[in-house]
């Protein structure tokens, strides 16, 4: 082959990969960057927008000096993380042996498991948290922190059932049967050899829990109390409802800053523990 059209045929994929590259990253900053820049500008009062709305703020930060100032919005923080952790750890523990059937079972088991698990995700979440509604109304969880709870672990439990099937697929049978062959039992074996197997997947799976849960919005407002919002239900009430998008933005900007802290806390979590698995 001549070197002059191994020459051209090389320049040209190099071509197509700059325009590629060029193309997503456009894309990237129409999509993600201009935005978020945008609503970085409102959340300091600093567009038209911000200084047309209802109740306007005075000064750069009163937004987030209006967030961290009152106990109210500080609680509703908490609140949010609490219901964030107690979402992880509800998937967590229901999906591990879901994952785990989906992996390991007998054919009929996987498949059951499969469909059981993704399914769901066919069904619009608004419907699904009206099923919930009406529902838990029959026992009396209605408007309550553990109806919002069974709706945000319904809604995201494929987020960590598959990373966590991942995880099982990586479980050497060899390994386990070699333990037992030793003598070593359930609890050792699940705690020395799989549990760090699961790690990664399971930290993945958790942050995308958490991050999902933070953000969450229709499974408080059709199961959670009205006069206990959420962090993101926040967000929609002061945009959607009283026009007060500063806030609006300043809140958002404050889930946006949660979700980067845990996400690098699992980076570095990851990287310490030998593992590259970021999101």
């Amino acid at each position: 082959m001549p070197a002059a059209f191994v020459e051209e045929t090389r320049g040209a994929r190099l071509r197509f990969l700059a325009i590629g590259l060029g193309i997503i990253g456009l894309l990237y900053m129409v999509a993600f960057v201009l935005p978020m820049l945008y609503m970085v500008a409102v959340s300091f009062g600093g567009t038209r927008l911000a200084t047309e709305q209802i109740g306007g703020f005075e000064g750069p930060l009163a937004a987030y000096q209006r967030f961290w100032g009152t106990a109210y919005y500080r609680s509703i923080m908490w609140e949010s993380l609490r219901l964030a952790l107690a979402s992880v750890a509800t998937t967590m523990i229901i999906g591990m042996p879901l994952a785990y059937t989906a992996v390991k079972g007998s054919r009929l088991y996987r498949i059951v498991t499969l469909v059981a698990v993704i399914n769901p995700l066919f069904v619009s979440t608004i419907v699904r948290a009206f099923g919930l509604d009406m529902l838990l109304k029959t026992v009396g969880l209605e408007d309550s922190f553990y109806a919002v709870l069974i709706g945000t672990t319904q809604i995201l439990l494929p987020f960590m059932v598959l990373p966590l099937m991942a995880g099982f697929k990586d479980i050497d049978p060899l390994t386990i049967h070699s333990a037992r062959t030793l003598g070593s039992g359930r609890f050792r074996i699940a705690f020395r050899i799989a549990l760090p197997v699961l790690a990664p997947s399971l930290l993945a799976g958790s942050v995308l829990v958490f991050i999902l849960a933070m953000n969450i919005f229709s499974i408080p407002l059709i199961l959670g109390k009205p006069n206990d919002p959420t962090m993101a239900l926040i967000v929609y009430q002061s945009a959607f409802e009283h026009a007060n998008f500063t806030f609006a933005a300043a809140v958002a900007l404050i889930l946006l800053a949660i979700a980067f802290t845990v996400i690098f806390l699992q980076g570095r979590v990851a990287r310490r523990a030998g593992r590259g698995v970021v999101l």
